[in-house]
C-alpha cells in the first residue's frame, strides 16, 4: 500500500482529502488511490502511515493535543481505527475513537467541535468495498493542503519496527 500511495501525497487532484496517482485524470485517480483489503492495505501499513501523521503533528507542536479518528463501515475499518489509535497515543496524541461508523463530514466536524489539530478517517469513500483508505484533515476538519501532504509523506517511515505502538488488547 505505502508503495502504491507515495506519489498521490504530493499531489491532489479532484477531492483534495484524498491521495492520487500523480498526473492521472481525478476520476481514475479517485478509484485508484484506495487499496485492497489484506493485499496491500495491512495493519502494520496502517500503522506506518499512522507514525507518518503522527510525526507530522508533532513536527507542528501538537504532543499532548487531540486527534479524531473515525471510520466506515468496511471489513475491518474499525479495527484499523484502533491500529492507528495505538499509533497515535504511543506518539504523546490524545484520541478521540468514534465508537462506530461515522459519516465523513461528521469526522471533519467533530475536529472542530472538540478542538482536535487533526483527524484520521479509515475510509475508501465510494469505492468498492473490498477497498479501504487512509484519509486525513486538518485542525479545522478540512483536506491537508498539498505542501502538508508532502510532509506526511516523507515522514512515513520505511519499516513497521520503528513505529511507535501501545498494544489496547492486552
Amino acid at each position: 500500500m505505502l508503495e502504491a500511495m507515495m506519489p498521490y501525497f504530493n499531489q491532489s487532484y479532484g477531492n483534495s482529502s484524498s491521495i492520487h496517482y500523480y498526473g492521472q485524470q481525478a476520476e481514475r485517480a479517485l478509484e485508484d488511490s484506495r487499496q485492497v483489503i489484506a493485499e496491500d492495505y495491512t495493519f502494520n501499513n496502517v500503522r506506518r502511515c499512522a507514525q507518518g501523521f503522527s510525526d507530522y503533528l508533532l513536527s507542528q507542536g501538537n504532543r499532548g493535543e487531540w486527534v479524531v479518528i473515525g471510520y466506515d463501515k468496511r471489513f475491518q475499518s474499525e479495527n484499523f481505527a484502533a491500529a492507528c489509535a495505538e499509533v497515535l497515543v504511543a506518539n504523546d496524541l490524545r484520541v478521540y475513537l468514534t465508537q462506530e461508523a461515522t459519516p465523513t463530514p461528521v469526522i471533519s466536524y467533530s475536529v472542530v467541535d472538540k478542538g482536535a489539530v487533526g483527524a484520521i478517517n479509515i475510509t475508501a469513500s465510494h469505492n468498492p468495498p473490498s477497498d479501504n483508505g487512509f484519509k486525513v484533515r486538518n485542525h479545522f476538519g478540512g483536506a491537508i493542503a498539498p505542501k502538508g501532504l508532502t510532509d506526511i509523506e516523507k515522514r512515513i517511515p520505511d519499516s513497521i519496527e520503528v513505529v511507535k505502538r501501545v498494544d489496547f488488547s492486552a
